[in-house]
């Protein structure tokens, strides 16, 4: 007797999988820090997702490293949560609001021991 609810474990990257096979049409809209709005389907962010995964491996990024990041919460950032997560790693995001301030920054990254980061483009 199994006794367990799932037959797979739950993962993040599930998640992605599932909206790109059972809701490949339905639209994800976002608007990108420079201005205009940004739409595409789960299928599409499913495939963006595993393409920025195979392009971290190819970096050097493995399961278990932490990924900084830095961005505006849109479809790049989504991105990056699934592509980081889908490779097993561990995507560290970074708070913006010492941004003021360089070393509370610095510190943070440190702190968690990143192996890499990514950051967006902001308006000022």
């Amino acid at each position: 007797m199994r006794g367990l609810m799932m037959d797979r474990p739950l993962l993040i990257q599930h998640l992605i999988e599932y909206a790109g096979q059972c809701h490949a049409d339905t639209e994800i809209v976002s608007r990108t820090n420079e201005g205009p709005i940004h739409r595409y389907t789960y299928a599409e962010a499913e495939r963006r997702s595993k393409r920025l995964a195979k392009a971290l491996k190819r970096l050097g990024i493995d399961a278990g490293d932490r990924v900084g990041t830095l961005a505006w919460n849109g479809y790049r950032h989504y991105e990056l949560y699934f592509g980081v997560s889908g490779i097993g790693a561990v995507c560290h995001t970074v708070n913006s609001a010492p941004l003021r301030r360089a070393a509370p920054l610095h510190s943070s990254i440190t702190r968690r021991q990143g192996r890499s980061s990514s950051t967006s483009a902001s308006r000022p």
